[in-house]
């Protein structure tokens, strides 16, 4: 299996035909929880603990279906990872979803992208925001509720 992660176990699991969906996030805790939320709804990702990490992984691998980014990071943060993907042609194109705490006037300052999601996230809208641009894996685990339990 191609090792495609950018973060710091090197460890991706990732089925290679089906696009991803590229998480930008440097809290290790809270990009591991979207990316069990992924893995749980059938969706294949990959993974940047900043936006240089991102950037490099693009230049270098298929596009993903849609970018999940964080914009409060180390390195590289949100911000500056939308201006080079904006500038790069073969980038642009990629659909962006911003995940932050910080809600003013994002709007105005990200225009473009396909939708804003605060944290802490409400897993529904996201899955909405994925049915619109990803396909899931075929292998999905059935949901168990507590009265299936």
């Amino acid at each position: 299996m191609k090792d495609d992660k950018l973060t710091e176990t090197g460890e991706l699991h990732r089925d290679p035909g089906l696009a991803s969906v590229l998480v930008v996030e440097d809290d290790r805790e809270q990009r591991e929880s979207l990316c069990a939320m992924l893995d749980l709804e059938g969706f294949s990702h990959v993974e940047a603990a900043n936006g240089r990490e991102a950037l490099d992984y693009l230049s270098a691998s298929p596009a993903p279906c849609l970018v999940l980014l964080d914009l409060e990071m180390p390195v590289m943060n949100g911000w500056d990872f939308r201006l080079e993907q904006l500038a790069d042609a073969r980038l642009a194109g990629i659909p962006v979803v911003v995940v932050t705490a910080n809600d003013e006037g994002l709007a105005k300052l990200f225009p473009g992208v396909e939708g804003f999601l605060w944290k802490p996230l409400k897993f529904e809208k996201l899955l909405a925001i994925l049915d619109r641009s990803c396909p899931r894996n075929k292998k999905v685990l059935p949901a168990i509720t507590p009265a299936a339990a």
